[in-house]
């Protein structure tokens, strides 16, 4: 029982969090690192903003400074469809709050040593895996891969239920292991440098943003269609395995396909079960294009 009462104590402070320190529903350019007057180093925001939709829209963002965290947060809140702006928040100066899993966004204030709370298990609880930002430092890393992150949530939440079952509290089992975000792709990258080429003014940037959101999504839809033809809607192994999927699909480089892969999960869920249900698809694809995951 005093484990319960612990969860929902974080779950009500959760929720005020979000009315506290909610993002606006329409973001401004001017309050994000795609202002023209924003010294954010180019390569740092090209990384950070995909493999914020490589890991599915979750990010945390840390850092000492509110003002430059919330800057990254709202950049990256423009790559994020509506409801999930609705479940990120930013940082106030003199207010911290916890990190709480399956929000969508969320920044992070360091301490003064330089170091930020975030629980091993609680990141590995949630949905889907997540970028985290370190502005200061300017490094990017995603907390696990698409193919672990599944079970070891699986394991994290069978652990807790346990705790729960039991009533007591233990520090996680699971180790947490970092990969870096350093992935190659092209979309964003041209992405940013097409944007630098339009004018800030009547919110052109903007809506050139917003397009490019709904082209991850038809390209997502067209990964679903293909692969539920290919597969008979997931009754038979997937023809040709990854690698044919991103030649017909015209996904040249590994951070591409994750980011479609990303976006056509979160509108068809199931479909990364799907696609590595047979690992020798999985190992197929190592062998001739390298890490994917």
């Amino acid at each position: 029982m005093q484990l319960f009462t612990s969860w929902l104590q974080k779950c009500l402070q959760m929720l005020s969090s979000l009315q506290e320190a909610g993002l606006p529903h329409t973001i401004h350019l001017t309050y994000t690192a795609l202002c023209p007057s924003c010294n954010l180093e180019q390569d740092f925001l090209q990384q950070a903003i995909a493999s914020h939709l490589m890991t599915f829209g979750r990010s945390i963002v840390v850092g000492h400074l509110a003002d430059r965290v919330n800057l990254v947060v709202h950049t990256l809140s423009l790559f994020s469809w509506e409801w999930e702006r609705a479940c990120s928040r930013q940082v106030l100066d003199g207010k911290q709050w916890p990190y709480a899993h399956d929000l969508c966004i969320q920044g992070l204030l360091k301490n003064k040593e330089g170091s930020y709370d975030l629980p091993v298990q609680d990141f590995m609880y949630s949905k889907f895996p997540s970028t985290i930002i370190d502005v200061q430092k300017r490094n990017v890393q995603q907390t696990s891969s698409l193919v672990e992150h599944p079970r070891q949530s699986y394991m994290v939440a069978v652990e807790e239920l346990s705790q729960l079952y039991h009533d007591k509290a233990e520090a996680c089992s699971i180790a947490a292991v970092y990969q870096s975000a350093d992935i190659p792709e092209t979309l964003i990258k041209t992405l940013l440098d097409e944007l630098h080429k339009l004018p800030v003014q009547s919110g052109i940037r903007e809506a050139f943003i917003a397009h490019f959101m709904h082209l991850l999504q038809r390209r997502a839809l067209t990964m679903i269609k293909y692969v539920e033809v290919e597969t008979q809607k997931g009754r038979q192994p997937l023809k040709g395995g990854l690698k044919k999927l991103c030649q017909d699909l015209n996904l040249s480089t590994d951070g591409d396909f994750r980011i479609i892969l990303a976006t056509a999960e979160k509108l068809k869920p199931g479909l990364c079960d799907i696609l590595y249900r047979e690992k020798r698809h999985v190992a197929d694809y190592l062998t001739n294009s390298g890490e994917i995951f």
